[in-house]
């Protein structure tokens, strides 16, 4: 595989690689920090044999590879990891990887809206049905103000494509009874996540402080209610 221009190759020291672009958006610590938070069951997550992952927002698709890793290595069995990200040079760049990593058999991409619930479900293989759905989303509310960055880095980290309430809509829409949930988000939106997991039937039941001003989320579709705070 030929790298094109402006295009680096990291290796995840995991036995797979990513596609970066150099000076564009490239991932950062918090979607590993989100990786290993679903991944293993001692901070409270937990992949299981026959897994059906979704990642939302999924830029490189940082957060798949890494799954598929901590899958391997736990000799996990995975039905399917689909990564769902809007901006189509992200999305390229992930295919490419995923191609590169000779995992077109368990990863799959798409350069879909994460509000196209229609299009994701139907692009499950056979007759799969997600059991997990992942997300660093953008953290920054938009209020229509000029953003000094690069379009591409502005949608990432900005809710200019797709509003956090958003993102809890059609999480709960892909997932059925007992499915899971798991977010990375800035604290000072713990309020907001509370209240769009009530509304969307996605009971919040772990939040794990990781540094000052960031949060581990996990929900369980039609839970009861009760949460755990560390």
């Amino acid at each position: 595989m030929e790298l094109k221009e402006n295009e680096r190759l990291d290796n995840l020291g995991n036995g797979y690689s990513v596609i970066q672009k150099i000076d564009g958006y490239c991932f950062t610590s918090d979607s590993v920090e989100l990786a290993k938070f679903v991944a293993f069951k001692e901070s409270g997550g937990g992949l299981k044999h026959g897994d059906v992952i979704i990642d939302f927002c999924s830029g490189s698709g940082i957060v798949g590879f890494m799954l598929a890793g901590y899958a391997k290595g736990l000799s996990i069995n995975l039905k399917q990891i689909v990564n769902v990200e809007l901006q189509t040079e992200y999305y390229a760049r992930a295919k490419r990887s995923t191609e590169y990593n000779k995992l077109e058999s368990l990863m799959s991409n798409l350069n879909l809206d994460v509000k196209d619930t229609e299009s994701i479900n139907n692009a499950l293989s056979g007759s799969n049905i997600a059991t997990v759905i992942t997300c660093n989303p953008p953290y920054m509310p938009f209020n229509n103000q000029p953003i000094n960055l690069k379009q591409d880095v502005a949608i990432a980290r900005h809710e200019i494509a797709i509003t956090l309430e958003c993102i809890f809509a059609s999480a709960s829409k892909l997932l059925q009874t007992g499915g899971r949930f798991y977010l990375i988000h800035k604290s000072d939106r713990l309020a907001d996540i509370f209240h769009y997991g009530r509304i969307h039937k996605l009971e919040i039941k772990q939040v794990k402080l990781i540094r000052a001003g960031l949060v581990l989320v996990r929900a369980i579709k039609d839970a009861k209610a009760g949460v755990s705070v560390s």
